[in-house]
């Protein structure tokens, strides 16, 4: 099934490229694969359509996840999250977005989960690659300094 999809991801792939749609079939997939429902509507791109026509169904979210990281990697688009102690406003994720993005010379698009745990701070998750600025993170280094001064 997965050689099957990547097939279908490649198919994708190329016509989106030759109709120059990248962006936008890019955009719904995510859009369908958040929802999980793969509903054709007037807004759905004609690439689509015609994809969903011809295609089982067991293999329209495979083939959709593979063509996502296809479009990040030819796009380069880093995916990443953002885990704050309370949710941050669309303006916060855009700055925070455009930030990174000058940083790492890639475009993000970024998600943010809450985790009260932290107590404030961030957490950013990106490439593999962890930036913990969190209240309890720096708790926790304390403590562990603290503990190395009395018990080493």
């Amino acid at each position: 099934m997965a050689k099957l999809s990547r097939q279908y991801a490649e198919v994708l792939m190329k016509i989106a490229r030759e109709q120059d749609n990248i962006e936008e079939i890019y955009e719904e997939a995510l859009e369908i694969l958040k929802t999980k429902k793969f509903e054709v509507t007037e807004d759905t791109p004609e690439e689509l359509k015609i994809f969903f026509k011809f295609i089982d169904e067991k293999y329209i979210l495979p083939t959709l996840y593979i063509f996502i990281e296809m479009v990040r990697e030819e796009l380069k688009i880093v995916h990443g999250e953002v885990i704050s102690a309370i949710p941050l406003t669309e303006k916060q994720m855009s700055d925070l977005e455009n930030k990174l993005s000058g940083e790492i010379n890639k475009r993000i698009e970024i998600v943010n989960h809450v985790d009260t745990s932290l107590l404030g701070g961030l957490r950013i998750i990106i490439d593999n690659k962890v930036i913990d600025n969190s209240i309890k993170s720096k708790l926790s280094r304390m403590k562990e300094q603290l503990y190395k001064g009395v018990y080493f």
